[in-house]
C-alpha cells in the first residue's frame, strides 16, 4: 500500500477543505438561527401586541359598562392606554362623587333623586349628543352605566338600609293619628 505524503511536505491539512466547507456551514446555519430568532421575537412581540390589545378591549368594556375598576386595571390603562387611563379617570372621579353624594343623604328619597337624577342626566346627555363625535355620547352612556351601576350598589348596603324612610315616616304619623280618636 502506498501512502501519498505530498500534502505533509508542504504542511497542508488534509481536512482543510472540509474544515471551509465546515464553517461555511456554521456560518449559513449561523445566518438561520439569527433569521429564526428574529422572526421568532417578532411573532412574540406580535402575539403580546394581540394580549395587551385583548386586555385593554377588557378592561374597556367593563368600564363601559359601569363595573368598577380596580387599581391594577386603572394601572395597566396607564400604561399601554393612557387616553383610555384619562377617560377612565374621568368617568371613575364622577361615580365617586355620586357615591359620596348617596353616603352624604340622610332618607332613602334622597339618595333615590341622586341616583336618579345623575342616571338620567347622563341619559339625556347621549340623547342630544346624537348629531355629535361618537366618542362623547360613547363617555355619557359610559357614565350613565356607572351612575345605574353605583346606585344599585348603594340600595343593596347596610348604610342605606338604616337610613330613614320618609314615606314610612309619613305612613306611622297618619296611623298614630287614627290609633289617638
Amino acid at each position: 500500500m502506498i501512502i501519498n505524503t505530498n500534502h505533509l511536505k508542504d504542511n497542508k491539512n488534509p481536512f482543510h477543505s472540509l474544515q471551509r466547507r465546515d464553517d461555511s456551514f456554521s456560518s449559513q446555519l449561523f445566518d438561520f438561527n439569527k433569521t429564526q430568532n428574529a422572526s421568532l421575537l417578532e411573532t412574540m412581540e406580535d402575539l403580546e401586541k394581540q394580549n395587551v390589545q385583548k386586555q385593554i378591549g377588557s378592561i374597556v368594556s367593563r368600564l363601559r359598562s359601569g363595573k368598577k375598576l380596580s387599581h391594577s386595571e386603572m394601572a395597566f390603562l396607564k400604561k399601554h392606554a393612557p387616553e383610555i387611563y384619562d377617560e377612565a379617570v374621568l368617568v371613575m372621579r364622577a361615580r365617586e362623587q355620586m357615591e359620596q353624594q348617596m353616603k352624604q343623604a340622610r332618607t332613602k328619597q334622597q339618595v333615590q333623586t341622586i341616583g336618579m337624577s345623575m342616571t338620567m342626566a347622563g341619559i339625556s346627555g347621549i340623547r342630544s349628543d346624537s348629531g355629535k363625535s361618537s366618542s362623547l355620547s360613547e363617555l355619557k352612556a359610559t357614565l350613565a352605566n356607572q351612575f345605574a351601576d353605583a346606585y344599585k350598589e348603594y340600595l343593596g348596603t347596610d348604610e342605606y338600609k338604616k337610613k330613614k324612610d320618609l314615606y314610612e315616616d309619613e305612613r306611622n304619623r297618619k296611623r298614630d293619628r287614627f290609633v289617638r280618636w
